[in-house]
């Protein structure tokens, strides 16, 4: 767990919380939603990262969000987030929606399981 606090905490590039979240660089808005979630999204991708390490299953977005009570707008960055980084990517499987889509099913990857 002190690898994961450590990687977490950390305010150079790869760590959790030295930029602006994602955001559509040509967009006001995006930045201005990116800047306003920022000090709180270190935080929010923690919560993520966590369900993913207690889950054997893996998460759709839509299971994870529900699972956190998040929305989507703030799940999903934060599971891009950790995809980004390594730790969580498509397990290949599929599993389907409250409207009865197919969703991917997100699962920790080793580096993630090495941090967790």
């Amino acid at each position: 767990m002190g690898q994961l606090r450590a990687a977490l905490s950390s305010k150079s590039r790869g760590g959790w919380s030295s930029d602006l979240p994602k955001h559509q660089v040509h967009s006001e808005t995006s930045r201005e939603a990116a800047e306003h979630i920022a000090p709180t999204f270190g935080l929010s991708v923690r919560k993520v990262f966590t369900a993913f390490a207690v889950s054997e299953a893996g998460w759709t977005d839509e299971e994870a969000a529900n699972y956190l009570d998040m929305t989507g707008n703030s799940y999903r960055p934060c599971r891009v987030d950790l995809m980004d980084r390594g730790l969580v990517h498509d397990s290949g499987r599929r599993r389907k929606t409250a409207a009865g889509r197919n969703a991917v099913v997100w699962v920790i990857t080793d580096k993630g399981l090495a941090h967790a």
